[in-house]
């Protein structure tokens, strides 16, 4: 592979293959959307630990996406990081195990990470252009379940506190379709959605695009069904520790958007 790999190109080659590629590569690829750095701090071994697949798995992702080898898919995406952390923070990054235990110290050192990383990759014209949309809406409808629930709950409640007319689409009841049957073109809806990604959120977006509104989603990578004809998609990569993910750069974005709707 010639081209150099720029902001944006990784994750742009990951989503030009990912349809065609295995289970096990779809697993891996994911992996290495939500978390790029590991891939520019990691061995093959390790980054197939961390992703839950073989060695070879690692291997493959490479030719499948063109590139000569693991050691040059690692030099492009460094490249694209630019990370200029310490020695020490990298060896750390590399090594979870060797950093200071515990569960609050490793969840802290993380998201700080991922808030970081959330700075570098944020676009800030997709900020303005989400500012724009709920500007313009009638009607802003917000939905997250399970693990989302908190962020679209923080994001109406600021949309309340300015005024804004919301609807937080909650599906008590199973009642989330009842909910949504007031939703028109004149209307935003705000999904909020992870991997495993809600049944009741993706329904909503196909409610949102029959119904004809305009549609902003906040989700975990370029190759989640998410991203999927909205009419702008946001990304988040929360921090993890020993398998629970925090909400903290979620909740730094949307607070953010609450912050840039306040100043206009």
């Amino acid at each position: 592979m010639d081209q150099s790999v720029g902001n944006g190109v990784f994750q742009a080659l990951i989503q030009e293959h990912y349809d065609g590629l295995s289970k096990r590569l779809k697993q891996l690829a994911r992996y290495l959307l939500e978390n790029p750095e590991r891939l520019a701090l990691c061995t093959v071994a390790e980054l197939a630990g961390e992703a839950d697949v073989p060695p070879s798995t690692v291997i493959r992702l490479a030719n499948a996406l063109g590139f000569g080898g693991f050691s040059e898919m690692r030099r492009e995406i460094r490249s694209q990081l630019h990370y200029t952390g310490s020695y020490t923070d990298r060896v750390q990054a590399a090594h979870p195990e060797s950093a200071q235990q515990g569960t609050l110290s490793p969840l802290i050192e993380k998201s700080r990470g991922s808030l970081q990383v959330l700075e570098q990759s944020i676009n800030k014209k997709d900020l303005l252009r989400a500012v724009s949309l709920i500007q313009q809406a009638d009607t802003i409808y917000v939905m997250g379940v399970r693990r989302a629930h908190p962020v679209a709950t923080y994001l109406a409640y600021g949309l309340w506190q300015l005024d804004r007319r919301c609807v937080l689409l909650g599906g008590k009841g199973g009642l989330h379709q009842e909910e949504a049957a007031g939703i028109r073109r004149t209307d935003l809806v705000f999904l909020i959605s992870y991997y495993p990604y809600g049944e009741e959120t993706l329904w909503m977006q196909e409610h949102a695009r029959m119904r004809e509104a305009r549609l902003i989603t906040l989700t975990d990578n370029e190759v989640s069904p998410l991203a999927k004809d909205a009419d702008l998609a946001l990304f988040v990569r929360d921090a993890e520790v020993g398998g629970v993910r925090g909400l903290s750069t979620s909740m730094c974005l949307a607070q953010g958007l609450i912050l840039s709707l306040a100043k206009n």
